[in-house]
This record gives structure tokens, sequence and C-alpha cells, in this order.
């Protein structure tokens, strides 16, 4: 598709206007590699069109930037993830469920987090869960059973988005992390984990793409609404 119609040309970059039209997801700014002038201009030419905005991997010194620029962004440091919206509520989207192993991971699903709940999921958090110790895990298997997606977010050798797998029959995304000591490969092995599970129909998105498995939620929760309306 290559009409003039479809995307704004702004000379660096083609802001594709159609994309919620076609697949239900606006169009989100991915902030590393860009200057912070850049984004600024992305961002304003987002706006004019639409009242919300979200942009992922941006570093502070960018986002102190544009919160000079656009007095509604708002930005978590922990996540490197921001967002210009109004107060205006989106339509309810389900619940989801952003699980990690350890601690350490909470960046990762920070950024799914605020992901999803920027497109309307409702989140519940459940934080250092992980298999070093199964007592924390039986802990929250009755309240997954309340949710329609999880999101498990694990490092190290990645094991428990394959635990959970094989415990609870909701659609389950994993999020391997780089978290790990040097035989960890900076997340390549939580990856292959979650790659090889024994465990059928796990979905996997790639090393630290938090934003990638709420965009993957989303695309789930989009279409059950869309059978039951």
């Amino acid at each position: 598709m290559d009409n003039k119609q479809d995307y704004v040309d702004l000379g660096f970059a083609k802001l594709d206007v159609l994309r919620m039209q076609r697949i239900q997801q606006e169009e989100v700014i991915f902030g590393a590699g860009k200057t912070k002038e850049q984004i600024l201009a992305i961002t304003e030419a987002i706006l004019s069109r639409q009242d919300s905005v979200l942009i992922t991997k941006i570093s502070k010194n960018k986002a102190i930037y544009l919160q000079d620029k656009l007095s509604l962004l708002q930005f978590d440091e922990s996540a490197n993830i921001a967002w210009c919206a109004t107060k205006k509520k989106r339509e309810k989207k389900g619940t989801l469920a952003v699980i990690t192993a350890g601690t350490s991971d909470i960046p990762i699903a920070r950024e799914a987090i605020i992901t999803a709940q920027y497109f309307g999921i409702e989140v519940k958090e459940y934080l250092d869960v992980g298999v070093a110790s199964l007592a924390r895990v039986a802990s929250i298997l009755p309240e997954l059973t309340k949710v329609q997606t999880l999101i498990v977010v694990a490092g190290m050798e990645g094991t428990l988005p394959v635990l959970l797998g094989s415990l609870v029959s909701q659609p389950i995304i994993a999020v391997p992390t780089s978290v790990g000591y040097g035989t960890a490969r900076k997340g390549e092995v939580a990856l292959h984990t979650a790659l090889n599970a024994c465990v059928p129909g796990i979905t996997v998105v790639n090393i630290d793409n938090g934003f990638g498995a709420a965009m993957a939620a989303l695309r789930i929760h989009n279409h059950n609404s869309s059978l039951y309306n």
C-alpha cells in the first residue's frame, strides 16, 4: 500500500494514519535511535490527529525535553516509557495479569503494564513470584483464574511462563528478560526456554519486549470483544 492518503510524510518519518482502522491499534513511537527533536515532531503530528500518544524505549533526557514542550506528557523512568493522554476514558477491554519472576524483571513488566493500561486493559500485578519458591506461585493461582490473559516476565532460566502454562488455561504471553548472570546470555537462555516449552500454546515475544507482549494481549482482547458484542 503506497498511497499518500494512508500516511503523513514528515521527511524523516511517515506516520501510518490508518492503522487504527486496519488493526484497531494506533501507531506508537519507538523512542530509541531517534533524536529528541524527531520524537517531538512525530508526537505533535500524532496529537494533531488524536488526543493521545505512547512513546516506548525513551531515555530520561529525551522525556524531560518533551515534557518542557508538552504539558500533559507523563514519564515512567523505570520502564523508559512516556505517554500523553486526556482524561477521556477508553472502552474497557478486559482484565490482564502481569506476573514477574523476580524484582529485577519489574522494569520490563512496567512497560507491559503501562502499555496495556493505556489501551484500556485493566491490569493486575503479581511481582516476584518466581519458581525459586513454588509457594509464591501457588499463592497467586486462585487470583489468576479471574483474568482473561497472562503476561509472564522472567529472566535467568525463564521457567515461570512454562510452569504457569501447565497450571492455568488462559492465553500466556512470555516475555524473556536480559536479567541474569553470564551464561544467561542477556536473555537468550530465557528466550530459548520459552520457545522450547513442552507446554503447548505459549506465545513468546522478544527479549525485554514488554510493549510487544501488551500489544499481543490487546489483539486477543480486541478479538474477544468483537466476538461478544
